[in-house]
């Protein structure tokens, strides 16, 4: 594994003035970004301790830690301190009324590791600004990458950022890893209803496998509401065949009993 201690040192704290705002929907792979300077014209960091000491946000464009060897965002867990630092978003033109979905997919450098991660919502990209928290992920652990996600409305219109805050306890052998992140219009995504439900595995190359849903409707949308799979599920444990879907994220719906369990799942090939 490439030297973490490395990617660290080369983090710059240069002021460059960032692009947008970007309007919605909006996905990135973070591929667009050949090196830590070019990823910061568009986000920003808050680290709280100089890079040598781990325990900071950083970019890694060597293609090594990311989802699917891909480019990504990095946090290294500090042996010494708790994390109390931020990476914040680009700005996003953002409208009353509408239903927001944020997601990104998240696993730890480690298998042994837990890091804590709250994201929040403000408008401006300083931490006194970010008054709204939208989603606390405290226990993000194993290597395999989960799709997170929040849903989300704004008061007003107008231009709005996302703090990725980490707040991990001190601990050796611990990193945090982000990708893919995207921002669409929810598709009425509903919290959901019970624990009982699974839909796995996450990301998919699009068999879904999906647990304890005997009589009940299972369906799936684009994260625009087109409808694209519909099946009446008569067993507890059914695969469906989602293969033939273009790579993205896709809103789950399971039907039962006049209530509606959401899940929102990533197909990638």
């Amino acid at each position: 594994m490439k030297n973490l201690l490395f990617l660290l040192s080369i983090l710059s704290f240069c002021a460059v003035n960032a692009q947008g705002p970007y309007t919605v929907p909006y996905s990135t792979d973070f591929e667009e970004y050949a090196s830590d300077g070019a990823f910061q014209i568009d986000w920003t960091y808050d680290n709280t301790q100089i890079a040598s000491s781990i325990g900071v946000w950083t970019f890694d464009y060597t293609a090594y830690f990311g989802y699917n060897m891909s480019n990504c965002i990095l946090y290294g867990t500090s042996s010494l301190e708790a994390g109390d630092d931020w990476v914040f978003s680009p700005g996003f033109t953002l409208q009353a009324g509408t239903n927001y979905t944020l997601s990104f997919l998240a696993a730890n450098g480690y298998s042994a590791g837990s890091e804590a991660l709250k994201i929040y919502i403000g408008t401006d990209t300083i931490a006194a600004t970010m008054t709204t928290l939208l989603e606390d992920f405290s226990a993000i652990t194993g290597t395999t990458f989960t799709n997170k996600f929040t849903t989300f409305s704004v008061p007003s219109n107008g231009t709005y950022y996302f703090g990725f805050f980490s707040y991990t306890s001190p601990q050796g052998y611990s990193m945090l890893i982000v990708d893919n992140f995207s921002i669409e219009i929810a598709t009425g995504v509903e919290e959901n209803l019970s624990n009982n439900y699974a839909v796995y595995p996450n990301p998919s190359n699009g068999l879904i496998n999906v647990e304890n849903a005997d009589h009940a409707k299972i369906e799936v949308y684009t994260m625009l509401g087109t409808c694209v799979y519909k099946q009446d599920n008569n067993a507890n444990t059914s695969q469906i065949d989602l293969s033939d879907l273009s790579e993205g994220n896709y809103i789950v719906h399971i039907l039962i009993d006049g209530k509606t369990n959401s899940s929102m799942i990533t197909i990638r090939k």
